[in-house]
């Protein structure tokens, strides 16, 4: 790295460091992803999305699938989407909050070689506003189903992602929270067994050709005390 460039990302760093606390420079980060591409880790979630990019990457080159488009739900500030742009993609990242998008359009911009783009979209997922989104070939939708769930209600939900899998034409990388989610997310597994409930409604509302568990991988449920640990939750490859 030249010496333009390790000073640019100590700086960038140094904002986002800023920029990702709840109360200026001090107090809880709000970062959930690492950005190992300016040095910064220790996100929330870091550990966990290494290893489900790890999957992803592990079973696309596996099952021969192209690296070209992909479109990532609630990308935060974009380790996925930014990682397969490394790798020559056009990536979609969606985010619903504004700050998160503008970190990883700053990382894109001043961090990432390579042929690929990503392609920011400032965007709340609803019944609508998905209709709006491109054809892709891989699309990554974690964690992020249950608030459909508990903001909009399961038909919903199940409508958001029937138009999502339209939109994908070889894989759909998915995970949810499970039992450990509070009761008020309302999810129709919460007293049974998530794996099973999910694998059945994959079945039923998308048709799939092939449906693989990838493993399970951290996570943290909401209001939990992230210094008790981590759960897991299980990625499924939903096959076209």
């Amino acid at each position: 790295m030249s010496l333009r460039k390790r000073a640019l990302a100590i700086m960038d760093a140094a904002t986002l460091r800023a920029a990702t606390r709840k109360y200026g420079l001090v107090g809880e980060s709000i970062l959930y992803q690492d950005l190992p591409w300016i040095g910064l880790t220790g996100g929330r979630r870091g550990s966990g999305s290494s290893a489900r990019l790890d999957a992803i990457l592990r079973y696309m080159l596996e099952n021969k699938i192209p690296q070209r488009t992909s479109l990532d739900i609630g990308c935060n500030v974009g380790f996925f989407s930014l990682s397969l742009v490394e790798r020559g993609c056009i990536a979609y990242g969606v985010e619903m909050e504004r700050n998160a998008l503008r970190v990883a359009e700053l990382i894109a911009r001043n961090h990432i070689k390579g042929s690929g783009v990503f392609v920011p979209i400032l965007m709340e997922c609803n019944p609508d506003t998905v209709e709006k989104l491109p054809q892709v070939e891989t699309t990554i939708c974690l964690s992020i189903w249950h608030h459909w769930v508990r903001h909009q209600g399961l038909d919903a939900a199940t409508m958001i992602l029937k138009s999502i899998w339209e939109r994908t034409q070889y894989t759909l990388f998915f995970d949810s929270g499970e039992s450990e989610m509070p009761p008020q997310y309302n999810l129709p597994f919460r007293d049974g067994d998530a794996v099973e409930w999910l694998n059945e409604y994959f079945h039923d509302s998308l048709a799939p050709t092939k449906i693989t568990n990838l493993g399970r991988f951290p996570a943290f449920a909401p209001g939990q005390d992230e210094r008790a640990g981590s759960v897991n939750r299980t990625m499924f490859a939903i096959q076209k």
